[in-house]
């Protein structure tokens, strides 16, 4: 090779090295090809309802493994998912989203692979509609939900207890004495139930009952009575027989439904001899009884969770039932609310057997808190019952703060943003010979957290505080999507997402929300 070649040579590797200095000093290369990924279901155009939960679900492929796959909705991350073991080439996933308003939204998915290289977005309309009400009122006690099963047909299954028609709790039966239990159970999932749908037995006693009985075909929606022959026990005690639905393919699904009887001791005599001989010996006959008791329960609690704004008022109804053989005493209902444990009570009335009082409890809470709200009827025992103890359930409790500050920026080098809009910046974007970095000022801390999502605020407060610090972020930290927690130099807290990094030009775009949370 001469001289004159070689030199050109150089320099046009020089010119190349020169190139890729900006690349390498401000993020991960936007070449490559990215994963493949399809949106399986909802289908494009679905009808979603506000307050019930969407499962996005989604199949992202890549050669070189599947590192993340990323739920946006109107092109805001709600959620960030890593496969559960390494990075598969090949990674299905269901992702959960609740609409909380009305109207249209797209909703895209993202998938990363192990080099950082994002797929082409995919997205889907969805319309979501108005419920029928925030807070579905109680008509009657019910038991704990459980969450829905799946079917295959992406439909799932659920049963809710509706009420006992007959045998009360508690009641009392002679042993050997056949009996007739109903329920009302509602089909509160969204499959319909038809051929092959039963009750069948789960646990405890079965009482000489069936193994299963079928059930007649029910629409979701709507409600059906199921009957039961039963046999009283020859053994004095209390009985319980525990029932659940099952599918047509076998699958165990919805609220748990029982019978509760007591079988008394049986009369007993007891011979008295008297001392004298000529009196003939009588027996005394010693009847044995169940003493009756009243038993509060809380029979149905709504909504399981409050989602509201600082100062703002929430209700919570509160169906309490004396499922006892005899009346109650009247009594309180107390709900204990985060952050600090603040109690609040409201009273029930004396209580027939089998009655049902629908209690509210209102409040509201002063300050950003997340947790659960205790509700608890009858916390003093002041009422002699079968079971002492508080009939308690718990309700998840988020309460946000407001927003300070919506905003996105286009940082160019050397530039700086102050997030809080209260006069010093928070954050610069520069390289100070070490590469280009996200550089806190001031007093303001940041974490990274690429594969979680804290834009939602309940998220943000399970953040371990220590993982925050005032280290810059390097551009090679970076990618489009990732969400940074902060706190800014006056101490509020919120996050920042990285909307666009443009690797050759240096420029950092990025979107904020600041929130009244100091």
């Amino acid at each position: 090779m001469n001289k004159k070649i070689s030199a050109i040579l150089q320099a046009v590797l020089a010119l190349a090295a020169a190139a890729l200095i900006p690349v390498l000093a401000c993020g991960p290369s936007s070449g490559g090809k990215g994963p493949t990924v399809v949106i399986i279901s909802p289908a494009d155009g679905s009808t979603v309802v506000v307050g019930q939960q969407v499962l996005v679900q989604s199949s992202a492929s890549d050669e070189g493994g599947v590192a993340r796959v990323e739920l946006l909705v109107n092109s805001v991350v709600v959620r960030a998912d890593p496969p559960a073991e390494g990075t598969p080439t090949t990674f299905a996933i269901a992702q959960p989203w609740t609409p909380k308003s009305p109207g249209d939204v797209v909703v895209h998915i993202v998938a990363y692979n192990t080099e950082n290289q994002a797929s082409l977005p995919t997205s889907i309309t969805l319309h979501v509609v108005e419920s029928a009400a925030q807070v579905t009122p109680i008509s009657g006690p019910t038991q704990t939900p459980v969450p829905d099963v799946t079917e295959e047909s992406g439909c799932t299954l659920n049963g809710s207890y509706v009420a006992d028609l007959t045998v009360p709790d508690n009641t009392v039966l002679q042993p050997g004495v056949a009996f007739t239990k109903s329920w009302r159970i509602r089909n509160s999932g969204t499959c319909d139930w038809g051929t092959g749908f039963k009750l069948v037995f789960v646990g405890d006693s079965q009482l000489g009952g069936p193994a299963s009985v079928a059930i007649p075909a029910t629409l979701s929606g709507s409600a059906v009575d199921v009957a039961l022959q039963m046999v009283a026990p020859s053994e004095p005690g209390t009985y319980k027989s525990r029932w659940r639905m099952q599918s047509d393919q076998g699958q165990v699904f919805g609220s748990t439904v029982y019978v509760l009887i007591v079988v008394p001791e049986p009369i007993t005599s007891t011979p008295t001899l008297e001392p004298a001989p000529a009196i003939t010996p009588s027996p005394t006959v010693i009847t044995a009884t169940v003493q009756p008791h009243p038993d509060l329960e809380i029979a149905d609690v709504a909504p399981e969770s409050i989602s509201v704004e600082v100062g703002e008022w929430f209700e919570i109804q509160v169906a309490v039932r004396n499922g006892g053989i005899a009346p109650a005493d009247s009594s309180t209902l107390e709900g204990v609310f985060p952050p600090d444990g603040v109690t609040e009570t409201v009273d029930i009335p004396a209580l027939d057997p089998g009655e049902v009082h629908i209690a509210t409890l209102r409040y509201r809470i002063a300050e950003p808190a997340y947790g659960e709200a205790t509700i608890r009827v009858g916390p003093e025992d002041a009422v002699d019952e079968v079971n002492e103890g508080s009939s308690e359930v718990t309700v998840q409790v988020a309460v946000d703060p407001p927003s300070l500050t919506v905003g996105e920026l286009v940082l160019g080098e050397g530039d700086s943003v102050d997030l809080d809009h209260l006069g010093a910046y928070d954050f610069g974007w520069n390289d100070d010979g070490g590469g280009y970095a996200l550089r806190p000022q001031a007093d303001a801390v940041a974490y990274i957290v690429i594969m979680e999502d804290v834009s939602d605020r309940a998220h943000y407060a399970q953040i371990d505080p220590t993982r925050f610090s005032a280290d810059d972020i390097p551009a090679l930290d970076l990618a489009v999507g990732a969400i940074i927690a902060v706190r800014t130099d006056t101490g509020h807290r919120g996050f920042l997402r990285v909307e666009a990094l443009d690797a050759r030009d240096c420029i950092l775009s990025i979107f904020w929300e600041i929130w009244d949370w100091p």
